[in-house]
């Protein structure tokens, strides 16, 4: 990683895979998950680096040194699947930014407020700084990303509340980190050196947080689902030989479980994926009433003694995802290894001997933080449950009418729905089946068509007799001039793999079209479209709701706007529908 300025147009490679890749990060799992005060910058210096192959650009914006951080970043950012280099400005109290090299895909804002503390007072601190992020989100799109100190030079809930409002910024509490270091996070005495008075660990410390938590969460889908093995991965012990009460819950296992618990209550989707008996297995989970995890947080599971990639491949079809949304756990490295040869994009982590290990690089795993836990997160392990007997429902049902009339459907469109931004950001990032255009906006655009500015956008909620789905939905447009008329261009649609086949693509799509052309009056509707891995169903659809064979690997189809007059609450659709604003 080196401090020049960054290319522009790089395309984002999918992750890293295969075997050597899973061995390698399992070797090196120890060191970079080790216990505060973590991993040192010699030990981090003479590891061998893991690169990873997904391009990241990273410009940083400081009033005080970075320089010794940009070493450990690199290495935690190669582990995530990075390959990264970043664009580091000088020093500059103003925050001015000066001429912003290319694009970037992640802003840092630097900060240390003790260099305004002889002339500003806290309050006039964090109003400085929160008015600067507010002016980098003026010329860039990227995700801002500010550590905070915790210190009285500056205001600090002022300060977050500041950088919290500008859409797509995030303030990096660093109390935490400062607490469990304490005297180790500072050093005044380097400061001369090192052009700031955080400590070397502190510096590695801050890095890997980056690296691990929070550049993920700000660039990346995440991962959806944890699978798990059972033996020595969730208990100490072979259930085929030690009996369903003959395996251990160790101190150590039982908080690991916990965890798991906790992330399946913030919507990771949690699954089991081993080679035992599958009685034995439910018999298990139903009777162990020691295990902080039960049945009923698992929404998939392939037991047998077939091969795990096999086992995984069934768990990723159970939950509608993609093998590369998940996160294999397992204590056998082999195991691990023929996975990832299998199964490309699938991340794998070792389950060591030492739970609290395990336990350590849960926490801090690339892609499982989340900035926040929205309502459809929660509602999806439910939703999921009741897949099947949706299927019973349509195959007994006479007609599509019929199906949807019996399954009690209902739509909500909500226009520019502000409290389901974070919602529509997701799912431009999320969703690879139904995303017609593979947009992937940045959070700050998504807050721009929600707020009326360039554009538009409608989320759809679904709910039926069953469960309620949540936001499944997301339609995104903007106006465009062309040629005299006006045309209403669709530049991100996104439906949930968990709502396709209830037989509503149609209703959701082509009544958010209306809705967007009541706000944005047109003659014609055009589609933008591209060609992904796994974007067929999006494709098909729309060559089949405009009648046409097939479409162009990428590009626009244009529809006379009148197409979709009869999608609404007045269409007499065998659902019900409902329209809310804002």
């Amino acid at each position: 990683m080196t401090a020049v300025a960054p290319p522009p147009g790089i395309v984002h490679a999918p992750p890293a895979g295969g075997a050597d890749d899973a061995l390698r990060r399992a070797e090196l799992q120890a060191l970079a998950f080790a216990p505060a005060p973590g991993p040192g910058r010699a030990d981090l210096a003479a590891a061998p680096p893991v690169r990873g192959t997904r391009p990241l650009r990273v410009r940083v914006h400081r009033n005080h040194g970075f320089e010794l951080a940009v070493p450990p970043l690199e290495w935690f950012l190669g582990y995530a699947g990075y390959a990264p280099e970043a664009w580091i400005g000088g020093y500059d109290d103003s925050l001015a930014f000066g001429e912003l090299a290319g694009e970037a895909d992640v802003e840092v804002v630097w900060v240390d407020p003790a260099r305004y503390a002889s002339r500003l007072a806290p309050a006039e601190v964090s109003a400085l700084v929160g008015a600067r992020v507010a002016a980098l989100r003026e010329r860039s799109a990227a995700p801002i990303l500010v550590p905070v100190l915790d210190d009285p030079a500056w205001d600090l809930p002022a300060l977050e509340g500041a950088i919290g409002r500008v859409a797509g910024a995030h303030p990096l509490p660093l109390a935490a980190l400062q607490q469990a270091l304490g005297p180790r996070f500072l050093d005044p005495r380097a400061a001369a050196l090192t052009g700031t008075r955080l400590s070397g660990p502190a510096l590695v410390q801050v890095a890997r947080l980056l690296a691990f938590r929070w550049i993920p969460a700000s660039v990346t889908a995440g991962i959806k689902a944890i699978a798990l093995d059972l033996d020595q991965t969730l208990y100490r012990g072979v259930l085929g030989e030690d009996g369903v009460q003959g395996v251990e819950l160790t101190p150590a296992h039982a908080a690991l479980q916990r965890d798991l618990v906790a992330l399946q209550e913030r919507g990771i989707l949690l699954a089991v994926a081993s080679r035992n008996e599958a009685e034995d297995a439910r018999a298990l989970l139903a009777t162990r009433e020691d295990f902080p995890l039960r049945a009923a947080h698992l929404s998939a599971s392939a037991v047998s003694w077939g091969p795990k990639a096999q086992g995984l491949a069934e768990v990723a079809r159970q939950l509608r995802i993609a093998p590369d949304a998940i996160l294999f756990v397992d204590d056998n490295p082999g195991e691990l290894a023929a996975v990832a040869s299998e199964l490309p994009g699938i991340r794998t982590l070792y389950a060591s001997a030492d739970a609290e290990a395990t336990r350590r690089a849960l926490a801090l795993w690339p892609g499982l933080f989340r900035w926040a836990v929205d309502e459809t997160d929660r509602l999806r392990s439910a939703d999921l449950r009741a897949s099947e007997e949706r299927a019973a429902l349509a195959a007994r049902a006479a007609d599509p009418g019929d199906y949807l009339r019996a399954l009690g459907a209902a739509l909500t469109f909500a226009v520019n729905p502000a409290r389901d931004a974070r919602r529509l950001y997701e799912m431009s990032h999320k969703t690879n089946q139904f995303n017609l255009a593979l947009a992937r906006l940045p959070e700050a655009e998504v807050a721009r068509r929600v707020a009326g500015r360039e554009g538009g956008a409608v989320s759809v909620r679904l709910r039926d007799r069953l469960s309620d789905s949540g936001v499944v939905a997301s339609v995104l447009a903007r106006r465009d001039h062309d040629g005299g008329g006006e045309v209403l261009v669709v530049d991100e649609l996104c439906i949930s793999c968990r709502a396709l086949g209830r037989q509503l693509e149609d209703l959701m799509v082509g009544g958010a079209v209306r809705l967007l052309l009541g706000q944005h009056p047109a003659r014609r509707v055009r589609f933008v479209h591209a060609t992904g891995p796994r974007n067929a169903p999006a494709r098909e659809w729309l060559a089949r709701f405009a009648g046409v064979a097939a479409l162009g690997a990428e590009g626009a189809l244009e529809l006379p706007a009148e197409r979709f007059a009869g999608y609404g609450p007045d269409g007499g659709h065998p659902v019900t529908i409902e329209v809310a604003h804002g």
